[in-house]
């Protein structure tokens, strides 16, 4: 038989058959043996069928062989119930998903997967629905073998045989835990903060809008606590950011543990957090709040590494809706009472009042214009003397001023907190040490070598490059570093000791004098104090003003003093401004003076006319002074000044300063 093959089985072979109207059928033509038995051939049987039938039934066996190989190898669980319910086949996804293998599984029904009972009415919706469309997809809750619930998305679909009618249904579902927990991950991102896991932001104002919505709706009030934490760049600034981290999750817990169910806690950002409260009575339960939340902070806080810190904060606060029927309104008008609460101490809390909005608004203007001030040229430097107990000029502070070329001069009370806000110290402080080095040189050139002090911020004290740039000024300027004394706060030099140790030695070898200013008003202990490199110890005038009557501070100035001495420190006594203070100071053993008394801040020309100098021509030839020269009043002449006033106390600060200037002058 032509194109017949055989090899083990039967002969297969095409072959072309005529019809009987002539037309040709190609065909598949199968011969198969059989035997006697005795093995021998009998006789063949053949059987013939049309090529493309042949065709259809190998597509047939493909397509079953295909979907048998994604049955077995599909991610996806699936499964197959019949009319009844029962599960009738389930694959390997299937078992891995749920844990349960396919002889645990056929002829059960589907419910052996379900949460509870309460999804009895997901199952009859579900079921309502095949009925109705032939399928349904969706998210359910069903529970592993091993009792775990697991977030499931499932697909059925009916399955029908050639008369249309229903025969099985078939389920494919893949379980989502990952991916809800992805979305979950990012939700957290979205809304709440990072570092404290508390609402942040955009959460907050969603929150507070709706908050806003309630109490409209329901008569009643509520309130925004804006909460900035006092002093807490000194913090990072002197013990780093981890430990500032640190303290603001410590401090976020501690809060959130007091926060009602309904009320909102975010961190608005860096020290900032906000508290949205629901359901007052009076706008006074808000000042209520505000104080526990300070009673609450008061505690001291004990960090991972042994630290122990204490924290407050200054609170504004918004009453809605009378201070603001939007969120962002309301935010902002919280802030403005929190600055009124920087500004009257701290620690405290203020109320929103329309008035307040200006006070921001200048606030705003007034940074705007702040950050355009270096380039403008807008700051000078004004110099306040000091001077020994014989009354001679021993140096000068170089203290900053603001000048705006269209308004009057701006107090530095006023500029350098929001300079130190915004970081803008930085760049204002650099300009004042080299200005104020530049003037000194101009002054050494005229014959009158005095030593010139500048303020450093804490943030320039621990600027790394902070050695590197007073070498490069002292170059530049030309000034011998003998002539510069740099003055640094106490709450720059807090723990960790010692860094500021490492800075101050570094500072102490280009040859430069070291001053703590303001001594008495921060954190130092004398273990601490023992082991900074410095020179000059200032007595805060906070002490000073109660001389000579209160006993507290004379007992405070004289063991201030007393330490100095031991500790071979110059004592310098700031804020004098009495005959009397003057008296006592010197009495108790200071060694030099600042203060109205004694001489005001004054412009670089007046006070080269207090030194005797030329104050237009420093290029002249100066009269011949010491370091020392320019002498105070004798003692009695200081005599005459207290027993020339009407009473006991010393003259004012300007009746005196007037006299002093007399004696000021270089013959």
């Amino acid at each position: 038989m032509p194109n017949l093959h055989r090899e083990d089985g039967p002969i297969e072979g095409a072959r072309t058959l005529r019809r009987a109207d002539g037309s040709a059928l190609e065909v598949v033509v199968t011969l198969e043996a059989e035997h006697d038995a005795e093995g021998a051939l009998a006789r063949w049987i053949g059987t013939w069928v049309p090529q493309l039938a042949h065709s259809v039934a190998g597509d047939l066996d493909e397509r079953l062989r295909l979907a048998g190989a994604v049955f077995e190898h599909a991610l996806e669980g699936i499964m197959v119930t019949d009319t009844s319910g029962k599960i009738v086949m389930v694959n390997p996804a299937f078992e891995e998903i749920t844990g349960y293998s396919a002889e645990e599984s056929v002829g059960k029904p589907p419910r052996i997967l379900g949460t509870s009972g309460a999804d009895r009415a997901v199952g009859e919706r579900i079921v309502r629905e095949l009925e109705a469309a032939g399928r349904w997809s969706g998210e359910i809750w069903n529970r592993r073998r091993n009792g775990e619930i697991y977030p499931q998305w499932l697909n059925i679909g009916a399955a029908r045989d050639a008369a249309g009618a229903v025969t099985h249904h078939v389920a494919l579902f893949s379980d989502v835990t990952e991916l809800r927990a992805s979305e979950m991950r990012l939700e957290q991102l979205a809304q709440y903060d990072t570092l404290t896991g508390l609402p942040n932001r955009a959460l907050l104002f969603t929150r507070l809008e709706q908050a806003l919505a309630y109490a409209r709706h329901s008569k009643t009030l509520g309130a925004v606590l804006f909460m900035d934490l006092d002093r807490f760049k000194t913090i990072n600034d002197s013990l780093g950011h981890p430990i500032g981290d640190e303290l603001l999750v410590a401090i976020a817990r501690r809060l959130q543990t007091h926060v009602r169910a309904g009320d909102t806690f975010a961190r608005l950002g860096g020290d900032e957090f906000i508290l949205v409260v629901e359901g007052l009575t009076a706008a006074g339960d808000a000042a209520t709040l505000a104080m526990e939340v300070a009673d609450t902070l008061s505690e001291p806080f004990t960090l991972a590494g042994g630290s122990t810190l204490y924290a407050s904060a200054s609170i504004g606060i918004s009453v809605f809706p009378e201070h603001g029927n939007d969120a962002a309104g309301l935010v902002r008008n919280a802030d403005a009472a929190m600055y009124q609460a920087k500004e009257e101490g701290r620690a405290t809390f203020r109320y929103y009042t329309p008035a307040l909005t200006a006070a921001v608004n200048l606030r705003l203007e007034m940074e705007t214009r702040l950050r355009g001030a270096l380039d403008r040229s807008e700051f000078l430097l004004h110099y306040q003397a000091k001077y020994d107990a014989a009354g001679k000029v021993t140096g000068v502070e170089a203290l900053v001023r603001w000048q705006p070329h269209d308004r009057a001069m701006i107090p530095p009370n006023h500029f350098i907190p929001l300079a130190e806000d915004t970081g803008l110290i930085v760049p204002i402080g650099d300009w004042v040490l080299m200005a104020a080095c530049k003037q000194a040189r101009q002054w050494l050139d005229a014959g009158f070598p005095t030593p010139i002090a500048v303020n450093l911020s804490n943030v320039q004290f621990r600027s790394k490059n902070l050695v590197r740039r007073v070498r490069e000024i002292l170059a530049e300027s030309g000034l011998p570093p003998r002539l510069l004394e740099l003055e640094i706060t106490e709450s720059a030099i807090m723990e960790p000791v010692h860094e500021a140790v490492a800075h101050l030695e570094a500072l102490r070898e280009l040859g430069v004098r070291l001053a703590l200013d303001d001594f008495g008003t921060g954190f130092s202990s004398l273990a601490s104090l023992k082991k900074l490199p410095l020179h000059v110890l200032k007595i805060d005038q906070s002490f000073v003003r109660g001389l000579p009557d209160d006993k507290s501070d004379t007992q405070i100035v004289r063991t201030i003093i007393t330490m100095a001495e031991n500790l071979g420190l110059t004592s310098v006594a700031e804020g004098v401004e009495t005959a009397a203070q003057l008296s006592l100071l010197r009495e108790l053993g200071c060694r030099s003076f600042q203060g109205y008394l004694l001489a005001r801040p004054e412009t670089a020309a007046a006070f080269a006319t207090r030194l005797g100098l030329p104050a237009a021509a420093y290029g002249c030839t100066p009269p011949v002074v010491s370091e020392s020269a320019s002498e105070l009043p004798s003692d009695t002449v200081l005599d005459s000044i207290v027993a020339d006033s009407d009473s006991t106390k010393a003259a004012t600060a300007i009746e005196i300063a007037e006299i002093v200037s007399r004696y000021s002058t270089v013959d």
